[in-house]
């Protein structure tokens, strides 16, 4: 009974949570799931699936021969093409929002099933830290919107475990040809030997360089995300443009900071590396476990870095959280800035550069410096992950 709480627990309690609080829009009673929504994500829409929603009616639009690029009037907030002209091919099926709830559905219980795919805690303390991670306001928001990210993190996840590595790679890939940022879990080709590597490497490149060449042009008129640095968003533009947005008559001031939360990574990264570099634990991982957490610690990472992210992209904390919960005490403060990470939705936002009083602008800096200290400890950790890799001297 034990192991099972301990396998199954975190990840079921969220299937179950996830479950009741649909249940009131599955069985016609709209206003009783807005209040449990409400309660549960303080960004809650008045329908279920929103993002999801918006994915239907670029392929329905299209379908119908709309500009989606320009306008889109099948969506409730007229987003218009921001991801993967891939995307459009389900037009091909004859999709329409109509389908909002059923795909919707399945999309948040995709996401759901790859958490029991995670590994398993070792003992009640990390179980009940995973259970926290788990039940976080990131997932929280990610199944409420039911955002392409958590498919995502199921091609991800499952493309790390797939005991025939050459699916599991496939699977990574094409998550990356429909949402781009996924290809950062590529990096887990390292495990291969080198001329594995070489072939999987020049594959890959090819399908993307034929990708592009077919959608070059729509991928140019691809909408761009800008301006939004606040709110539950996070990546290291928010703090390089958000802030001298905030201050826009100091900008040394914003500079010195900038510099100070660049510092703040770089040491971050050192003493993360320096850890890892001599832990025999990490080290001795099996192969699943090392893989997952090296897919997820990239994605993590290189999100941040170059990317403006949604705060349900923070999901990609959950397998960093769920391994080193195994390695003992020794990754408490990355797991510790991980569970801050995925909680940070609940801290007060700043909501426009115009709008905010000395309370908000200090939950809006703590948000950031957790994120640039979570991203340099990231950085630090696949670094010497990668080194104990190329050290393992795989022949070709």
């Amino acid at each position: 009974m034990r192991g099972g709480w301990l396998r199954f627990g975190p990840p079921l309690a969220v299937l179950v949570i996830y479950l009741a609080a649909l249940a009131p829009w599955f069985l016609g009673d709209a206003e009783a799931y807005r209040r449990t929504a409400g309660a549960l994500v303080p960004e809650a829409f008045g329908f279920p699936f929103l993002d999801t929603h918006v994915v239907l009616a670029w392929a329905e639009c299209a379908a119908r021969g709309v500009d989606v690029y320009a306008t889109n009037p099948c969506d409730a907030l007229g987003r218009t093409l921001a991801q993967s002209p891939l995307w459009l091919r389900l037009g091909h099926l004859d999709v329409t929002t109509a389908w909002t709830d059923i795909a919707g559905l399945f999309v948040g219980l995709t996401f759901v099933l790859a958490l029991f795919l995670l590994p398993p805690a070792r003992g009640t303390g990390p179980a009940l830290v995973l259970l926290v991670a788990f039940c976080s306001p990131a997932v929280a928001y990610g199944l409420e919107r039911a955002n392409t990210d958590l498919l995502m993190f199921a091609a991800v996840v499952g493309g790390a475990v797939l005991a025939r590595r050459w699916v599991g790679y496939g699977l990574i890939l094409l998550a990356g040809l429909l949402k781009f940022y996924p290809l950062a879990a590529l990096v887990i080709l390292a495990r291969e030997r080198q001329a594995r590597v070489v072939a999987s490497g020049l594959a890959i490149a090819a399908v993307l360089a034929v990708f592009v060449a077919v959608y070059a042009a729509d991928l140019a008129r691809l909408s761009v995300v800008t301006g939004h640095w606040y709110g539950s968003n996070f990546g290291a533009i928010c703090l390089v443009e958000g802030l001298p947005a905030l201050w826009p008559g100091q900008p040394l001031l914003a500079r010195v900071v900038i510099w100070a939360f660049g510092a703040l990574a770089l040491c971050g990264a050192w003493m993360m590396y320096r850890r890892a570099s001599a832990d025999t634990a990490l080290a001795a991982l099996p192969g699943r476990e090392r893989a997952v957490l090296m897919a997820s610690a990239s994605v993590a990472m290189g999100s941040f870095c170059v990317l403006l992210n949604g705060g349900y992209r923070a999901i990609f904390l959950l397998p960093v959280v769920a391994v080193l919960a195994r390695l003992g005490r020794g990754y408490a403060t990355i797991i510790t800035l991980a569970l801050f990470a995925l909680w940070a939705l609940l801290l007060p936002h700043v909501r426009a550069p115009f709008a905010f009083d000395t309370a908000l602008l200090l939950s809006w800096l703590l948000a950031q410096a957790v994120w640039w200290a979570l991203a340099g400890t990231l950085a630090g950790l696949l670094l010497a992950m990668l080194q104990r890799e190329w050290a393992a001297g795989k022949p070709a």
